[in-house]
């Protein structure tokens, strides 16, 4: 294991224990703050004629959304966005799918979105990303040319210093409950 790969999981587990010690009420709080914040910015994106096709996922746990009820993509998806949800392959890339269908799109569907919403533990100033060290959004990330990339994230995940690795993708701009849109400049 290389340094900045322990580096990276010291950090993962970090993440995880500062976001254990969030309440249901402040995550709940969190979670409608975020969501306006989303909508708000995916309102602003310029898009030609009617595009609305986005690619999200489904957050677990005490991931920034997963209080939600609706559930995110349903609640984007009432928003008048075509959601297109993760299915993780056999190789850990990422396949995708609309959300009210099982049928895979193929890989390079993410392509075509107007913006990628990704799960993210914590995520630099400059929009170094860290996953959860799959390697599955950085390898979907790869195909995604000029649409913005967001990652959702509690106010303690951003801005922290990233450790990164040659194949790890940024995020073009962080939604936190307090700071609400942060642009990434150096992404």
């Amino acid at each position: 294991m290389s340094r900045t790969t322990g580096e990276k999981n010291n950090l993962r587990n970090d993440m995880l224990a500062r976001r254990r010690e969030l309440t249901t009420t402040q995550m709940a709080q969190a979670d409608e703050a975020i969501f306006l914040a989303l909508v708000e910015f995916l309102d602003r994106l310029p898009r030609k004629s009617s595009q609305r096709r986005i690619a999200a996922h489904q957050p677990f746990g005490t991931e920034p959304g997963a209080t939600l009820r609706p559930r995110l993509p349903q609640r984007l998806e009432s928003a008048g966005w075509e959601v297109l949800l993760p299915i993780t392959l056999a190789d850990n890339d990422l396949d995708w799918r609309r959300i009210d269908s099982d049928a895979p799109l193929g890989v390079g569907a993410i392509t075509g979105c107007l913006a990628v919403i990704v799960p993210a533990l914590a995520a630099s100033a400059s929009g170094m990303r860290l996953g959860r060290g799959g390697g599955s959004y950085d390898r979907a990330l790869a195909r995604v040319d000029t649409a913005p990339i967001v990652a959702l994230l509690h106010d303690t995940d951003f801005p922290v210093e990233v450790p990164s690795l040659p194949h790890d993708r940024a995020v073009t701009a962080v939604i936190t409950p307090s700071g609400g849109i942060s642009p990434c400049p150096s992404a």
